[in-house]
């Protein structure tokens, strides 16, 4: 099974930490938060370029290096989340 990614971290890194297995993990986040740790992590993510984009300067900040920074690598698929989450696109946040 493929280690599901975040960060620098992975979700098999977690479960080891917890010292319980992936499933367990994956099970706790089920039936407690009612999300997988990977949509967990990445909505987490998610919400600090959101807080990043508002309060940056947009003479200064693109949205591609704070998606960088916060570990999106693909654009696309991260612009169509982060509007599927904040109804408006990450460029629409960093000029508002």
């Amino acid at each position: 099974m493929a280690a599901e990614q975040s960060g620098d971290r992975t979700i098999l890194d977690l479960a080891a930490e917890l010292g319980i297995s992936l499933r367990a993990l994956q099970l706790g986040f089920r039936r407690e938060l009612n999300t997988t740790p990977h949509e967990y992590l990445r909505a987490s993510r998610l919400a600090r370029v959101h807080e990043e984009l508002a309060r940056a300067d947009v003479r200064r900040t693109t949205v591609s290096a704070v998606a960088n920074k916060w570990g999106f690598a693909h654009h696309s698929r991260f612009a169509r989340a982060y509007r599927e989450l904040f109804a408006e696109s990450p460029a629409q946040t960093l000029r508002s």
